[in-house]
């Protein structure tokens, strides 16, 4: 069935049929996020994306050892807490080919959640699924923190507001962009075309931006209006000298002091021959 709303996540079990193929791929260019999970039964391609590979069941458990706690929607809480992804026991697997990112990985280094952007949306593609003899996704701890970071993030990625935030914070690392317009310009001052692993962007400042600006003493009291304001302005004569100064005056004359003291403590003979 056709995508007749923008939803800001969607969830997909298994492959997808052909006739789905363009709403989806629509879906994921004009900046949406889908959650992918193995049915556990059909190997093979996802579109044009990745494909699932082999099934795996474990005698035991597979158990998640590493993830991204830092960045991405596994990251630790505002709190501090870890997401309980290491209490996870999954009992079957499927395997994944794709390229993008694993953002978590197994104990065996293989990958739980991979990260593939495709256009301005993101797939997420998960190793198992919450169904009981899969996994005990089912239980919340994990699944339910993790999909609602996803739907802040389709949201987020639908909106104009969202490109501009993401490319401001890229800026802090100008070493990761390119310049295609000029052979080297700084992203952060110059005008041009960019581009980085993940996005391109035309950059085009106001010159205003990097121009210093001199304010008055009754700007600077406007501005900070109903706090003390003490400034600091030093003056040439004597009454204002700086500490640069004052030190130096005073190493001169600890000098002459010196020099004014051996004079008086030399013997006489060699004085006289000095004063003479």
């Amino acid at each position: 069935r056709a995508l007749e709303s923008k939803p800001a996540l969607l969830i997909i079990e298994g492959l997808v049929g052909p006739n789905q193929s363009k709403e989806i791929k629509d879906f994921l260019e004009g900046g949406g996020v889908i959650l992918a999970l193995p049915d556990m039964l059909n190997e093979g391609a996802f579109l044009d994306y990745f494909k699932w590979g082999e099934q795996q069941i474990e005698d035991t458990v597979f158990h998640v050892q590493f993830w991204n706690q830092q960045d991405g929607p596994l990251a630790d809480t505002s709190e501090g807490t870890p997401l309980a992804l290491a209490n996870l026991k999954i009992k079957q697997r499927q395997r994944i080919y794709s390229k993008g990112e694993s953002i978590a990985d197994y104990a065996d280094n293989s990958s739980f959640l991979k990260q593939l952007p495709v256009g301005r949306g993101t797939i997420y593609i998960l190793s198992t699924n919450i169904h009981k003899d899969s996994s005990n996704l089912n239980n919340g701890l994990v699944i339910l923190p993790f999909i609602q970071r996803l739907i802040r993030q389709g949201k987020a990625q639908f909106s104009k507001r969202s490109i501009h935030e993401t490319a401001s914070r890229d800026f802090e690392f100008p070493d990761s962009w390119r310049s295609l317009s000029t052979d080297s310009a700084d992203i952060r001052r110059s005008a041009g075309v960019y581009q980085n692993e993940s996005m391109m962007v035309a950059q085009n400042p106001a010159t205003s931006e990097f121009e210093s600006q001199l304010l008055s003493e009754n700007e600077l009291h406007l501005l900070f209006k109903g706090l003390p304001v003490e400034i600091d302005s030093h003056k040439a004569g004597k009454e204002n000298q700086s500490p640069q100064e004052i030190w130096r005056i005073f190493f001169i004359g600890v000098l002459m002091f010196m020099f004014l003291e051996s004079l008086l403590t030399l013997p006489s003979k060699r004085r006289e021959i000095i004063e003479s």
